[in-house]
C-alpha cells in the first residue's frame, strides 16, 4: 500500500499537486457559495460536504517548513468566510447549515486531523456538524448518502471531494 502522506514521522510535506488542488478548491468554493442563494429572503443554505480522503488537516511547505492548511480546514474556512461575506449587505441574514464528513483510513493522518481540528477550534463541535471517521471512505459511503437524503430530501445538495492526493 502506497501512502503519499503518512504522518507517521510527523506532519507531511505537501506536494505540488496538492498545493494546486487546494488553490482550485478555494477558488471553487468562493464562487460556489453565492450560487446557493436563490432569493433575497432566503434564510438558510443546507449543504453536506464530504472529504473522502481528508488527510491530516495540515501540511508543511517543502523548504520553509511553514504550515499549510489541508482540505478539511480549507472547507471549514471557506464556508465560514462565505457566510460572513454573503451576510454583509443582507437585511435578512442567511444561515449556513453545513455538515462535514471527513474520512481518513491512515491512523497517523487521522490522529493528526483530530489534533488539527482541535487546535483550530473546530473540535469539540457542540452542534455535531463535523463528522470524522478513521475509516475507508467506501465503508462510510452508504451512511453518508443516507444522511444527505434525510437532511435534504428534495435537493440532496452536497459536495464530494474524492481526490486521494
Amino acid at each position: 500500500m502506497r501512502s503519499e502522506y503518512s504522518y507517521k514521522n510527523g506532519v507531511a510535506v505537501i506536494k505540488p499537486q496538492s498545493i494546486a488542488k487546494h488553490k482550485i478548491l478555494r477558488a471553487y468554493l468562493s464562487a460556489y457559495f453565492p450560487t446557493l442563494i436563490s432569493a433575497p429572503g432566503q434564510e438558510q443554505i443546507k449543504l453536506t460536504i464530504i472529504d473522502a480522503f481528508a488527510g491530516g488537516g495540515e501540511y508543511l511547505m517543502e523548504g520553509s517548513g511553514e504550515p499549510m492548511d489541508g482540505s478539511p480546514i480549507i472547507l471549514l474556512q471557506e464556508a465560514r468566510a462565505a457566510e460572513f461575506t454573503l451576510n454583509q449587505n443582507r437585511l435578512k441574514k442567511i444561515h449556513f447549515d453545513i455538515d462535514y464528513f471527513f474520512t481518513e483510513k491512515n491512523p497517523y493522518a487521522y490522529k493528526h486531523l483530530i489534533y488539527t481540528l482541535e487546535k483550530r477550534g473546530y473540535l469539540p463541535d457542540p452542534l455535531q456538524k463535523i463528522h470524522h471517521y478513521h475509516s475507508r471512505f467506501e465503508n462510510q459511503f452508504y451512511d453518508i448518502v443516507a444522511f444527505i437524503k434525510k437532511k435534504s430530501p428534495k435537493a440532496g445538495r452536497s459536495i464530494f471531494l474524492l481526490d486521494q492526493y
